[in-house]
């Protein structure tokens, strides 16, 4: 399965902390409200997840800070649980302006793959 997401805030400017307790920024409950607009449909068993990001700018930004938000857009949508997740690959693409996003591919892995399920690792 293919996706275009909206580019998401990073983790920092996803959650707020207000009397101790965690909860989606106004930010991220913005960006939550737009990326759950785009069609989805569940994919059983284990997968990979390949997740390239389109800034709206070449600002350095860390990598790893983006997938929690488009995590959360896909679960219960696209996967079950991230626990199904057993391959992510990110990568930085170059920024755009005009369209910026997270283009998404979610594909099923393989029943050959079952020691990456099985719970005794590789």
């Amino acid at each position: 399965m293919n996706l275009t997401l909206p580019f998401p805030p990073s983790v920092n400017g996803y959650w707020r902390s207000i009397r101790g307790r965690q909860i989606l920024s106004e930010r991220g409950r913005a960006y939550k409200a737009s990326a759950l607009r785009v069609p989805m449909a569940l994919t059983p068993g284990s997968v990979a997840v390949t997740m390239r990001l389109y800034p709206p700018d070449r600002r350095q930004r860390d990598l790893d800070n983006y997938f929690k938000a488009v995590g959360d857009v896909i679960k219960n949508r696209a996967i079950e649980d991230d626990s199904q997740i057993r391959r992510l690959v990110l990568e930085w693409c170059p920024a755009d302006k005009s369209n910026p996003r997270v283009e998404l591919e979610i594909a099923q892995l393989p029943l050959e793959n079952k020691h990456l399920t099985d719970g005794k690792g590789a």
